[in-house]
């Protein structure tokens, strides 16, 4: 009697789980767990990012003034073919840091949500690529809106420090300079909506309801954004000096 060969099981679908990730989580998690490949919402997440810094146009002359007020101290005028050049360096400089910095963001969030989630046992290759299909959201959507914003902002005459290329889109709306503002900063819709996806996913690859994974993948979140928040803060603080 001759046996039918079983199936093979399908391979997981990348395009569902990055359009998941955004409409249908649960579809995407299903697909994270069964090995959806991290590399490419990485590359999703580093173009929307480079994207943004396009939309941001002119108004990225304005991170450039420093420099170009010490070329001129050194008694240097720069010329309209130098400031090109400049752009695009920047520019081209943002194309290969942008994805890099996605995948090294997914690798820390990673990290921090194994280290809180020891006891439930999902393997670390899973939570990488848990935190970077949620990047899409969380890094590449948050600098597309930010590029957004900054050129509206600078068509609308309100970029005149470098420090306004941060568009306020979370609770830095309520003011704050500095330090403050980086901190309030890190609570936005943006990772406020990947953090719930984080939550919902991990529980999703745990098998557990989500209040059981709430606590230790919350402290994963907090320790993140504090992160974040440092580096803002110092990048907020080196423009002010």
């Amino acid at each position: 009697m001759e046996t039918t060969p079983a199936a093979s099981p399908a391979r997981p679908s990348i395009g569902a789980a990055m359009q998941g990730i955004l409409l249908a989580p649960a579809r995407a998690f299903a697909e994270i767990e069964r090995g959806a490949r991290w590399i490419w919402p990485v590359l999703l997440t580093g173009v929307l990012a480079i994207a943004g810094t396009i939309i941001t146009g002119p108004a990225i002359d304005v991170a450039m003034e420093p420099q170009l007020e010490r070329m001129r101290q050194g008694g240097t005028e720069p010329t309209p073919e130098m400031l090109q050049s400049m752009r695009t360096i920047g520019l081209v400089s943002q194309a290969v840091m942008m994805p890099i910095v996605a995948g090294i963001s997914a690798l820390v969030g990673a990290g921090l949500v194994f280290a809180t989630t020891r006891a439930l046992r999902v393997p670390f290759k899973s939570l990488f690529r848990l935190t970077a299909y949620t990047g899409i959201i969380g890094f590449g959507l948050s600098m597309l809106l930010s590029g957004i914003l900054t050129r509206l902002r600078f068509n609308g005459g309100q970029v005149e420090t470098a420090a306004d290329l941060y568009p306020r889109m979370g609770l830095d709306l309520m003011g704050g300079e500095g330090w403050a503002r980086a901190f309030m900063a890190a609570v936005n819709p943006f990772s406020i909506w990947a953090g719930v996806l984080v939550v919902l996913g991990v529980a999703s690859l745990a098998k557990r309801p989500p209040r059981a994974v709430a606590i230790p993948v919350a402290t994963a979140l907090v320790l993140g954004a504090l992160i974040g928040a440092l580096m803002m803060g110092f990048q907020l603080s080196r423009m002010s000096s």
